[in-house]
């Protein structure tokens, strides 16, 4: 971790990891002077008031901030869901909760935002990464255009992508762009495939958690209704009821009827499936028999915060 990082990116995951930097470089110079704090106080505090708490200032500390680099307007970060309705008063109430949040996490920790940035080409001395040559960004619309002859050069002893994860291709699943293609966003259901279906972030295009979380809920909710017979219209309370076992067997009615996997398509799934175990040797554990709650229960790593906390007891 160094001061003065440059953090591509725009989203949450992009504020933590300029709060993390922030926080980790608050503690290495209090250090220094002999002070000490934990990680969750700091956090809890934000580095102004936990500075007064142990009588330093933020001009003694002389922090260089780290500085997030967003390509489009601050207002368009996704820290908050898109109204359900465009109209120009919630999109309004949406851009100022955004421009909150982002204004609390700044004061707290003390990073920098730049809007409207893209980064073009690196910066390099000597075979080293030194930062990266940005340019300017307009918004037109909806539509993004770059400003001609606006490229400049940030130095940086650190440089951080932080711009979300992106599906990865398979091949005969079609995708627009970094996104898979669907016939419908709200069931998921992939373009060309009958029985298909995707959810979260590789559909919506967005990093967020809760957004992804409930995307994937309204996926799962119409694949139930739809094939294990719960139909929207049944009792809330004969679908608590349903037997397991009936929910199976509609489940093994449906995919009885549906055609064999011709040659190709039974070799090329074969070979997707062999790629993932290689990469991933546990996805051959045979869960037979394990009690789930009891392995994560033995298996639970000790936390940072509960080892502070047995410190201070």
């Amino acid at each position: 971790v160094e001061e003065g990082a440059v953090i591509v990116g725009g989203g949450l995951a992009s504020i933590d990891v300029a709060k993390i930097i922030m926080m980790e470089s608050f503690l290495k110079k209090i250090r220094a002077r002999g002070l000490q704090m934990d990680i969750f106080t700091l956090e809890r505090l934000g580095l102004p008031a936990a500075a007064a708490q142990i009588g330093v200032t933020m001009e003694e500390l002389d922090l260089s901030p780290a500085t997030i680099y967003y390509r489009r307007r601050l207002v368009d970060m996704p820290l908050s869901p898109n109204p359900s309705d465009n109209s120009a008063q919630a999109l309004e109430k949406t851009h100022q909760v955004r421009l909150k949040i982002l204004k609390r996490a700044c004061e707290k920790y003390l990073f920098k935002v730049q809007e409207l940035h893209s980064p073009v080409a690196v910066h390099v001395t000597d075979g080293q990464l030194c930062g990266l040559v940005f340019r300017r960004n307009t918004v037109d619309g909806n539509r993004l255009k770059a400003v001609d002859g606006s490229e400049y050069t940030v130095e940086a002893p650190l440089v951080i992508s932080s711009i979300g994860s992106i599906p990865e291709k398979v091949p005969g699943i079609p995708c627009i762009g970094d996104r898979l293609c669907v016939e419908d966003e709200e069931t998921g259901k992939l373009n060309g495939f009958k029985h298909v279906y995707a959810l979260g972030n590789a559909i919506t295009g967005k990093g967020n958690i809760k957004e992804s979380l409930h995307h994937g809920r309204a996926v799962s909710e119409h694949i139930v209704q739809a094939f294990l017979g719960l139909e929207e219209t049944a009792d809330e309370a004969m679908e608590i009821r349903t037997p397991v076992a009936e929910q199976a067997r509609c489940m093994r009615g449906e995919i009885d009827r549906q055609p064999e996997l011709d040659e190709d398509r039974y070799t090329m799934l074969c070979r997707e499936i062999d790629t993932c175990i290689r990469v991933n040797p546990e996805a051959r554990y045979d869960c037979r028999g394990v009690n789930y709650a009891e392995w994560i229960k033995a298996h639970l790593p000790e936390r940072l915060e509960n080892k502070i906390k047995d410190k201070h007891v």
